[in-house]
């Protein structure tokens, strides 16, 4: 689990104190995630089902397979809404773009 985003105590004078501020920067720039609290009220005969179908072992488990579910699902949608698209040159031949690079690699 990741931890939250805690700043360091600003010095007693941080009137332009550059360790404190690039400090502060780096640990607001951190690309790691950040737990979000939140509160819901739920259908307790879903969520029930929910939890035995998905063989979750506590509410946290049950939504956060829930929520990669739905992206994956979202994510899966977009692919198939390519299908048909022009999206590949029709004179693309894969097959000699290979041996160009296979006798490239062998030089």
């Amino acid at each position: 689990m990741a931890r939250p985003l805690r700043l360091p105590p600003p010095p007693a004078r941080h009137d332009g104190d550059v360790k404190w501020k690039a400090a502060a920067t780096t640990i607001l720039n951190r690309k790691e995630e950040v737990p979000m609290r939140t509160q819901l009220v739920l259908d307790d005969r879903l969520f029930e089902e929910a939890m035995r179908l998905a063989e979750a072992r506590s509410k946290r488990d049950l939504i956060e397979q829930a929520l990669r579910e739905f992206v994956a699902r979202r994510r899966e949608r977009r692919i198939l809404g390519l299908v048909g698209e022009p999206l590949i040159d029709p004179e693309y031949d894969v097959r000699a773009v290979r041996a160009a690079m296979q006798d490239g690699a062998g030089r």
